[in-house]
């Protein structure tokens, strides 16, 4: 009987440890192509994958695991990308904000 209530305690926590989520990640407009990519590679062997590469500005989306995000974020000194959690912005958000302004 106590096991089945560790494991339900247990298993929620261990389903989170290796969660995706989705990382907008950008870089400045100079960073070089091969830096972009070697980024994007190791999001891929990190076990996440890249859900869309931007043409306009300079990055990608990403799912990826927190361990995937956290390398990127070290591995390009230099050329430092900007990561951020994916989310969705509200109209009414947008609306209150213009009000403030």
């Amino acid at each position: 009987m106590q096991l089945k209530y560790l494991m339900a305690l247990l298993l929620p926590a261990l389903a989170a440890a290796g969660k995706s989520v989705n990382y907008i990640v950008t870089f400045q407009p100079d960073t070089p192509d091969e830096v972009i990519r070697d980024c994007m590679a190791a999001v891929k062997a990190n076990g996440g994958q890249i859900t869309h590469e931007y043409t306009i500005i300079r990055g990608f989306s990403a799912l990826a695991p927190e361990a995937a995000v956290n390398q990127v974020s070290t591995m390009a000194s230099e050329w430092k990308p900007v990561i951020e959690e994916d989310s969705v912005v509200s109209q009414a958000l947008s609306e209150i904000f213009m009000e403030l302004m």
